[in-house]
């Protein structure tokens, strides 16, 4: 049910986390006309809605979301052959005809608004997921997917890419973005071309541990692989996943995904986030995440989920709370504000979304929490249970359920 937005509305519960400053304790939150206009230490006499036991977070932001893939759940279990895991994901990708995309791209968005995601960094096989989450009342930034590393490929992704953008203008809350693939499927002149096109850039970094053999040495497993889909071009390649950061340095926002494989002392540029995706890593059985020591260098970092060929749902409050299980050494304050301002910031949306702050939208999910709850910490109430948020609010909108 989505609720037509009154004016002015008050909202409370027994906690608040602004992220931008410590949580508020029976506190309330003033939308006027879809935005947050005040917060409130204290709870008033009048509210519109109390929602009592439960915390109120700014809504989630899934930084990597591939919906057009909700429908391969199960598909394939990950696995150490990411060759064999790709080339069933190729497969499943060229059986979907536009019908079945629209329905697993309706069915992502469902899941997404459902788990209390408000914001998304959608990447779309081939561009047309685009108008389903430009009116789906979701905040995003779709990116279209560029492949091609052989030369002539890489001109026809380009060409399709400017024809694509010239039909995408971005809305109020949707924006177009380029996602050249990965550094075994997008020519260096198809990544430089991307970063330096004005529109926010996506794309899978050191996902795997044999991309810095392929870069470094054009071998591997993945030269089979190229050369049996006749995509194989070893002048294309960039020479290294440190130099594919260097290609995608520039002034649009822009997300480095995976990075698995990145030595965590490289130079990351101030324009790219390293996007996390905390159980799809854990599923591939990658070496250990270096989280705690990206936040220590000041390196900006965001979330994701990935997609359901890779995960069991599209949940990023369970990527909050697996972080919370297997990094005991990340602050609580830490976690919640990877998955909501510092995902906004990454996006380009901090302006206008991933804390609750007077001034921006008011977007929000309402997570229950036991009443009889009781903890130094109140980050615990909704990091150490498994409870499933109960309202996601867009624009002063309940958008779900």
């Amino acid at each position: 049910m989505i609720l037509a937005p009154k004016q002015t509305i008050t909202v409370s519960a027994r906690w608040i986390f602004p992220v931008a400053r410590p949580p508020i304790s029976g506190g309330a939150i003033v939308v006027e006309n879809g935005r947050i206009a005040e917060l409130l230490s204290d709870k008033p006499r009048d509210l519109d809605f109390d929602f009592d036991d439960a915390v109120i977070l700014p809504g989630l932001v899934n930084a990597h979301v591939h919906l057009d893939l909700t429908s391969a759940s199960g598909l394939a279990v990950p696995s150490s052959d990411f060759v064999g895991w790709l080339k069933e994901v190729i497969a499943f990708r060229r059986s979907m005809d536009a019908d079945d995309v629209r329905t697993a791209v309706q069915e992502g968005i469902r899941q997404c608004l459902r788990n209390g995601t408000t914001l998304i960094g959608d990447i779309s096989g081939d561009g047309s997921s685009w108008p389903i989450v430009a009116a789906s009342g979701l905040r995003a930034v779709v990116f279209r997917e560029l492949i091609g590393l052989p030369k002539d490929r890489a001109e026809r992704a380009w060409q399709s890419a400017q024809e694509w953008l010239g039909a995408c203008p971005p809305t109020d809350r949707c924006r177009p973005g380029l996602s050249p693939h990965a550094p075994y499927s997008a020519r260096v002149s198809l990544i430089k071309a991307a970063a330096q096109s004005g529109v926010p850039c996506a794309m899978h970094v050191a996902e795997f541990a044999g991309e810095r053999e392929l870069l470094v040495e054009h071998g591997g497993p993945f030269v089979p692989f190229l050369q049996g889909v006749g995509a194989w071009d070893p002048l294309g390649l960039a020479k290294s996943p440190e130099h594919v950061l260097r290609l995608l340095e520039g002034s649009s926002p822009t997300l480095a995904v995976h990075a698995n494989y990145l030595a965590d002392s490289v130079h990351v540029p101030g324009n790219i986030s390293v996007v996390y995706c905390p159980r799809t890593q854990r599923a591939f059985e990658h070496p250990a995440f270096p989280l705690q020591r990206w936040i220590e260098r000041g390196v900006r970092l965001a979330l994701g989920t990935d997609s359901l060929a890779s995960n069991p749902d599209l949940s990023l409050l369970d990527e909050l709370r697996f972080i919370r299980a297997n990094d005991p050494e990340i602050e609580n304050a830490a976690i919640l504000r990877l998955g909501t301002l510092a995902g906004a910031e990454a996006l380009g949306f901090a302006g206008e979304c991933g804390s609750l702050e007077p001034g921006k939208a008011a977007d929000f999910v309402v997570v229950p929490i036991e009443p009889s709850w009781a903890n130094d910490d109140p980050h615990e109430s909704f990091l150490t249970g498994n409870a499933a948020p109960r309202e996601t609010w867009i624009g002063g909108n309940r958008v779900w359920p």
